[in-house]
């Protein structure tokens, strides 16, 4: 593996940080690593598949599906 050198971190993400891994008792480079290697599977991952799969759950499920314009406007006029 690689080592990543990240300067100019500000002060209240790294105060955030440390926190994280005081109260998962972990070390502060295991908490940055998990971070980093979520956020990149989020962006680089499958999103589009998966959602794409999830629409054709729903629309093979024949289920009628309520319009979540209409409820928010419903729910705002109350």
């Amino acid at each position: 593996m690689a080592d990543i050198l990240i300067r100019d971190v500000p002060g209240n993400t790294l105060r955030q940080a440390k926190r994280m891994a005081q109260k998962q008792h972990h070390s502060l480079q295991e908490v940055l690593r998990g971070l980093l290697i979520h956020v990149l599977e989020i962006r680089e991952g499958d999103w589009g598949a998966r959602a794409e799969r999830i629409r054709r759950k729903i629309a093979r499920s024949r289920k009628p599906q309520s319009n979540s314009v209409d409820l928010l406007r419903e729910d705002r006029a109350r």
